[in-house]
């Protein structure tokens, strides 16, 4: 058996994969509970998901010591969602001989092998073709099996990539960068929400004072219009002193008596004495 892990043009991809359908359709929990399971202990798991192709979705599951890592696409789901339907192919790639099998759009459970011998992969897909029910038989030329597709594998693959493994579990550096995240989090929000609650006191303290200056400024103008009402010492005010402008007592006397002497000294037979 070679590596778990392929290049095919540009890409590599993820072969070798433990292939289980989960129609209860909670799939990576499946996923996660099958890995741990003794026997098939995995590392990794990827979830292919129903679509209109794909009635029943259904999980790999990987193992690092194939080489297999987080983030890698798988070659199985890949070229089973570019070619729906029921067919076996195998396909010559530079590290070994691959034979892949798919009934009714799912990947067989041991339907993604990557072989080093080229006689033993040849022999594998002619026991899946002899079970009969597939459509289509990719082989190499030089195999001569009957009815074969020798199309390359990039061509049916269409360029796709799809599938990728998940960890089973966080790796313990995850585990410490979120938990370092997690208190730098906790600090930036420790501290700003002292900083919001230092911004309020110094509000309040302002407002406070506002008020009280405001306060203090009723008040003195308050007393200042109370002294202006009752201005102490209070104001002296002002008479007419008309006896000022009066005529003099001698003055009158003196007017009188002129007038007095102005009249006739007889009238009505009266005389007037001196």
């Amino acid at each position: 058996m070679a590596s778990g892990v392929v290049k095919v043009g540009r890409r590599i991809y993820a072969v070798g994969l433990l292939w289980q359908p989960s129609p209860s359709g909670r799939i990576a929990q499946a996923a996660r509970e099958a890995a741990a399971q003794p026997g098939q202990q995995s590392d990794y798991y990827c979830v292919r998901a129903a679509s209109k192709s794909v009635a029943i979705p259904q999980y790999g599951l990987a193992q690092s010591a194939q080489g297999h890592k987080s983030g890698m696409a798988t070659l199985a789901a890949s070229l089973a969602n570019a070619q729906p339907g029921s067919w076996a192919g195998a396909f010559r790639l530079r590290e070994g001989t691959w034979v892949v099998v798919v009934r009714d759009d799912l990947i067989a459970p041991d339907g993604d092998v990557l072989f080093d011998n080229d006689e033993a992969a040849r022999d594998r897909l002619l026991q899946e073709v002899s079970l009969g029910g597939v459509q289509r038989i990719y082989a190499p030329d030089g195999w001569a099996v009957p009815g074969s597709d020798p199309t390359p594998l990039p061509l049916l693959l269409q360029d796709r990539s799809e599938c990728r493994l998940q960890p089973v579990r966080l790796p313990m550096r995850l585990i410490i960068y979120g938990a370092a995240a997690a208190a730098v989090v906790f600090l930036l929000i420790f501290l700003a929400l002292q900083w919001q609650e230092e911004q309020d006191r110094i509000e309040q303290e302002q407002l406070a004072q506002q008020q009280k200056a405001l306060q203090e400024a009723n008040k003195t103008g308050a007393v200042e219009k109370m002294m202006k009402k009752w201005e102490w010492p209070p104001a002296e005010e002002s008479y007419e002193r008309k006896w000022e402008k009066a005529a003099h007592g001698s003055d009158v006397l003196a007017n009188c008596h002129g007038l007095f002497m102005k009249i006739p000294t007889i009238q009505l037979g009266w005389k007037r004495g001196a």
